[in-house]
C-alpha cells in the first residue's frame, strides 16, 4: 500500500465523521457488529440520514441478525426487525454467513478518482468508534484502490446474501449464546 495512516478510535470517528460530512456518493461498511454510535440513536437512524444527505447507495454487511426476543441479550447486534426496516430505508444489507470478523469502510465520491477507504478492527458500534482501543487504516491513494475494491467484492459478493434473499431462504438463524 502507497500511502496509509493509521488512526486510534477517537481519531477514526472524527474522520469518519468528516468523510460523512463531505456527502460521499456511496458508502459501504462492513461489520459484524452493528449499533447505535454517537450521533445516531439506532442504525436506521444513521442510514437514514447517510440517504437523506445524498448518498444514492447505502451497503451494510454484516452477520446474521438475531431474532427479536435475543436482541436485548446480545445489544452489539441488529434484530430481525431492525434488519427489515433498514432494508425497508433502500440500504442494500447483505449478512454474510461465514464468520465475518473483516471491519471495512468505504467512501466513493463524485469525483471518480477520490476515494477513502478504513480497515482495522473497529466495528460499527459505540464500542467501535468511542469507547475501545481500536485501530483503522486509512486509504485513500489511487495505486490502492483496486486492491480494497476486490477485498470489498469478496467480502460482499462471495457468501453474502442480500438480507431479503437470506430471510426468503431461511437461513440459519443466529441466536444469543
Amino acid at each position: 500500500m502507497a500511502n496509509v495512516r493509521v488512526h486510534p478510535t477517537r481519531q477514526f470517528a472524527s474522520s469518519f465523521r468528516s468523510l460523512l460530512a463531505e456527502g460521499p456518493s456511496a458508502l459501504t461498511i462492513v461489520s459484524p457488529f452493528l449499533t447505535a454510535v454517537r450521533g445516531w440513536d439506532s442504525v436506521l437512524h444513521f442510514s437514514k440520514f447517510v440517504l437523506s444527505r445524498g448518498t444514492s447507495r447505502l451497503e451494510i454487511v454484516t452477520c446474521p441478525p438475531l431474532s427479536d426476543d435475543h436482541g436485548r441479550e446480545r445489544p452489539n447486534n441488529i434484530t430481525q426487525s431492525e434488519a427489515d426496516l433498514i432494508e425497508a430505508e433502500g440500504v442494500l444489507l447483505k449478512i454474510r454467513e461465514a464468520n465475518l470478523h473483516a471491519k471495512v469502510y468505504y467512501f466513493e465520491f463524485a469525483d471518480p478518482k477520490r476515494y477513502a477507504a478504513f480497515i482495522g478492527s473497529a466495528n460499527f458500534t459505540s464500542g467501535g468508534f468511542e469507547r475501545n482501543d481500536e485501530t483503522m487504516v486509512r486509504i485513500e491513494h489511487p495505486d490502492d484502490r483496486l486492491e480494497v475494491l476486490r477485498e470489498l467484492e469478496r467480502l460482499s459478493a462471495y457468501g453474502s446474501f442480500p438480507y431479503h434473499i437470506w430471510k426468503s431462504r431461511n437461513l440459519t438463524k443466529r441466536t444469543a449464546k
